[in-house]
């Protein structure tokens, strides 16, 4: 899991794709954490109602644009 600190603002966010129930990709942001942990903790409650609803795959985004997929 990954967590991005926002220079601007100060704050931690997350960002991460998952799949639908129907299989369609979609993108995860939430923003605004103010510790990585509080950040880190949110995406995997996220990836584990995501998984355990839809048995889809989440893949997690990176800044330099590139998908990898999670074990």
């Amino acid at each position: 899991m990954v967590a991005y600190k926002d220079e601007e603002g100060g704050t931690w966010y997350v960002s991460f794709y998952y799949e639908d129930w129907t299989g369609a990709k979609k993108r995860k942001v939430k923003r605004g954490f103010r510790t990585k942990k509080e950040a880190l903790n949110f995406e995997a409650e996220r990836r584990k109602d995501c998984g355990s609803a839809t048995h889809g795959t989440i893949r997690r985004h990176h800044s330099w644009g590139l998908l990898t997929p999670t074990s």
